[in-house]
C-alpha cells in the first residue's frame, strides 16, 4: 500500500505537468519541494545530550554530525519543537511524544521525549505527564499513527491533548 501512495504521488505530477522531456529531472525536484525546512544547523553528534547519543546510535550509528531544525513542512503540514505526535501504542491506548528537533538527513526524523499518559473519558482528551522521568527516542514517519501533529492545551494545571480522530497503528 506504501508503494502505491507513493507511486500515485508521481502519477499525478506527470499528468499535471505534461512534460515528458526529461521526466526523471521533473519528478525529482517535485518529489524535493514537498518538503521545506526553515533553518538547518549541523550539530557534532559527541556535542549532544548523552540521551540523545543514546538514541541516534540506535537508530542510526554511522553518523559524526547531525543537522536539526526547529521547523519543518512536510506536504503542507507543519511540525515545530514543542508539538505533540503519537506513534505507536501501549495497552491499547496511543502513545504520545513531544518534539525535541527535527532530525534533517536522508528522510526526516523527530527527536522526541516520551510522554507518559493516560485516557481522561469525562474530557475526552488525553491527560500528558511532563513530570516523570521522560524516555527519548527517534521517530520517523512511518512510526507515526497519524501524520498530524497535536497541539497541548493546559487545563487546571493538567495539559490535555485531544486527538481529532481514532489514533491506532
Amino acid at each position: 500500500m506504501r508503494f502505491e501512495a507513493k507511486h500515485s504521488f508521481f502519477k499525478r505530477v506527470v499528468h499535471d505537468t505534461q512534460n515528458f522531456k526529461n521526466i526523471f529531472v521533473t519528478l525529482a525536484s517535485k518529489h524535493q519541494h514537498r518538503i521545506h525546512v526553515e533553518s538547518v544547523r549541523v550539530v557534532k553528534v559527541a556535542s549532544l545530550d548523552a540521551s540523545w547519543r543514546g538514541a541516534l546510535q540506535r537508530r542510526c550509528s554511522h553518523l559524526n554530525t547531525v543537522s536539526l531544525s526547529s521547523d519543518v513542512q512536510v506536504d503542507g503540514i507543519r511540525y515545530r519543537e514543542g508539538m505533540i505526535i503519537s506513534a505507536g501504542q501501549c495497552g491499547g491506548l496511543p502513545e504520545f511524544y513531544r518534539i525535541h528537533r527535527i532530525l534533517v538527513a536522508k528522510t526526516l526524523g523527530f527527536l522526541c521525549i516520551k510522554l507518559p499518559s493516560w485516557y481522561i473519558q469525562h474530557v475526552r482528551s488525553f491527560e500528558l505527564d511532563v513530570t516523570s522521568y521522560a524516555e527519548t527516542d527517534i521517530l520517523t514517519f512511518e512510526d507515526l499513527n497519524d501524520f498530524y501533529p497535536l497541539v497541548a492545551y493546559s487545563v487546571r494545571g493538567k495539559l490535555l491533548v485531544s486527538p481529532k480522530k481514532f489514533l491506532m497503528h
